[in-house]
């Protein structure tokens, strides 16, 4: 069993959802008998463990006496992650070990595997005012996961507790995940958008640690028609945002979500009916205004990759300026990568990627129209080996970069979205910068940007070229990937 990733978008609303599948991976499998140090011990534990607990699901007559194993259980994430350690010490390559602040949702149910790369987890706090000045914090999160108590076990105190690396992707590879059906059921993760987030930074940047933000709300009442509320709402979330980015040393701001004009022109409608038409078009434009402020500053501070909204109506140009449905995305922000993704895969009929890349004019009959249209607020596009609308598994394209929704085995999408691009890009450059952000900031960002401002971004495939931090630091994570090489 694996997990099939399932996404369905309503508007601008992407609900993703968990759903339990069964397929093969084909030959993904490390046949070269290369692996990872300390993996191996870990997958005999997991199945050795697996092995002595009934079906949780069905065996009715062994359930009782098994209830430490199959009973299901809530836990406060906040309390499993608190009992830190060291990261692994076990790294080959001389890298600072990155800090990423992570704002999404989502994200509880794998916190859970990373007790020991997860430095905090927090939410916003109460909006409170005080002539018309915010008051507003960050708060321990208060987040729950349910689960069964076999796979808490596993996730938490097996793979969570061990002192080796162990990514998803490479469970995949040596992993009986049948052993781990009878586990399954009992579980209330129906949020996974920002697992699949934290899962991807955490298996391509192996000493890469983590803080965790909820994401930017913009539901007060009061805020939404009040002009010098919205700037004073702005004010206190560039406070905190930068607070946690100096207390942690955050080197990388990872933000999933990108905002159009007309998500705040429904919020201020809704809730300001006692302004006029053209006050609530003003209050608008202005609240998209804070947005891009808030996008700005943060992005002063640390490095700041943000998935852009990606429509299928994106405008070319922002020719209303700010008022612009997608100002917030198009504005040109320093310090600021957008990423977007391929969406075709056959070897024999897209372009060959070189290890410098593709240019945009000769891969852009492989893109959607959605990323077709969103090339002047884009800087980078990047293959993952998906395939649009494909159905049966395995169905890799080149060159693959597998997904997890539960930190345990690693998969394909059967969607893709500019919000689970945004980590890959992230690790990409990482990797590019030798793990360095002070380089990442100021000289491959500027080389990416550079290319995306002579009207021809680059396309690029990271695992066709091991460009990913995970194959430095452990070579053996990306080896036995030939088959999808162009037979190299």
């Amino acid at each position: 069993m694996r997990k099939l990733i399932s996404i369905f978008v309503v508007g601008n609303l992407v609900l993703v959802s968990a759903f339990s599948y069964s397929y093969g991976l084909g030959n993904y499998k490390n046949e070269r008998g290369l692996f990872i140090a300390g993996v191996q011990e870990v997958v005999q534990e997991i199945e050795t463990y697996a092995s002595q607990t009934p079906d949780c699901k069905t065996d009715y007559n062994e359930w009782d006496y098994n209830a430490d194993r199959c009973g299901v259980q809530t836990y406060m994430v906040s309390k499993e992650i608190s009992s830190r350690k060291k990261p692994y010490e076990k790294m080959v390559s001389e890298s600072e070990g990155q800090r990423i602040l992570i704002i999404d949702t989502g994200m509880a149910d794998s916190a859970i595997r990373y007790p020991n790369r997860i430095l905090g987890m927090y939410q916003w706090g109460e909006l409170n005012w005080s002539d018309n000045q915010a008051e507003l914090s960050y708060v321990e999160s208060v987040a729950t996961v349910t689960m069964r108590k076999g796979l808490f076990h596993i996730k938490r105190n097996i793979l969570g507790e061990s002192e080796n690396f162990v990514p998803s992707t490479e469970l995949s590879r040596q992993l009986d995940f049948s052993q781990l059906e009878r586990f399954t059921g009992g579980s209330d993760a129906s949020d996974v958008h920002g697992d699949i987030s934290l899962n991807v930074l955490a298996d391509y940047n192996p000493d890469a640690q983590f803080v965790l933000l909820d994401t930017i709300k913009f539901n007060d009442t009061e805020m939404l028609c009040s002009e010098e509320k919205v700037n004073a709402y702005a004010d206190a979330v560039i406070e905190n945002i930068s607070s946690l980015i100096d207390e942690f040393g955050i080197s990388y701001v990872h933000l999933s979500s990108g905002i159009t004009r007309s998500f705040f022109a429904r919020k201020v409608d809704s809730k300001c009916n006692d302004l006029g038409w053209y006050d609530r078009y003003i209050l608008a434009t202005k609240l998209h205004k804070s947005y891009a402020r808030i996008l700005e500053q943060v992005a002063s501070k640390a490095m700041l990759f943000q998935a852009s909204v990606g429509s299928p109506d994106y405008s070319l140009m922002a020719d209303d300026g700010e008022h612009s449905e997608y100002y917030s995305d198009c504005k040109t922000i320093p310090y600021r990568l957008r990423s977007g993704f391929l969406t075709k895969n056959d070897i024999h009929i897209n372009p060959r990627i070189s290890a410098s890349g593709t240019s945009y004019e000769t891969a852009r009959n492989y893109l959607s129209t959605g990323q077709k249209r969103n090339k002047n607020c884009n800087d980078i596009y990047l293959n993952v080996g998906w395939e649009e609308s494909f159905v049966d598994f395995p169905s890799f394209g080149y060159a693959p970069v597998l997904f997890s929704a539960d930190a345990i085995g690693a998969a394909p999408m059967n969607f893709m979205s500019t919000s689970f691009i945004n980590p890959v890009a992230l690790s990409f450059v990482n990797s590019k910068a030798n793990g360095q952000a002070y380089f990442a900031r100021n000289v491959v960002l500027e080389q990416i940007r550079q290319q995306a401002m002579s009207n021809s971004p680059s396309l690029v495939s990271p695992m066709l070229y091991g460009d990913f931090m995970v194959c430095k630091d452990f070579p053996a994570a990306c080896i036995g990937w030939d088959q999808f090489r162009y037979g190299q």
